[in-house]
């Protein structure tokens, strides 16, 4: 998953509103670093990451240049990673 961005490593203090959309959070805690590709996915996922468990994972923990996000959690979380995989290109095709 590319989720590569200059300064974008230390943990990050966004909470969501309660009952936020997956898009809501995603423009407010995620846009700044993951803008669309030209096909309008924000990631190409491969095999491990095409799944809503696996973005679950990587937005509560962070990754190599991405901050973990501890205040998303439960029902918001869901939301968030059911987005990212339904905008993103997975190894079955795009999510539409």
């Amino acid at each position: 998953m590319a989720l590569l961005a200059t300064g974008c490593s230390q943990p990050n203090n966004y909470v969501p509103r309660v009952g936020a959309s997956g898009e809501d959070m995603f423009r407010n805690a995620c846009f700044e670093c993951h803008k669309p590709q030209e096909n309008g996915r924000y990631f190409d996922l491969d095999a491990e990451m095409a799944s809503v468990a696996a973005i679950a994972d990587k937005i509560s923990e962070g990754g190599f240049s991405m901050p973990a996000f501890p205040h998303i959690e439960g029902e918001e979380l869901q939301r968030l990673s059911e987005y990212v995989l339904a905008h993103s290109k997975t190894p079955e095709g795009d999510n539409d």
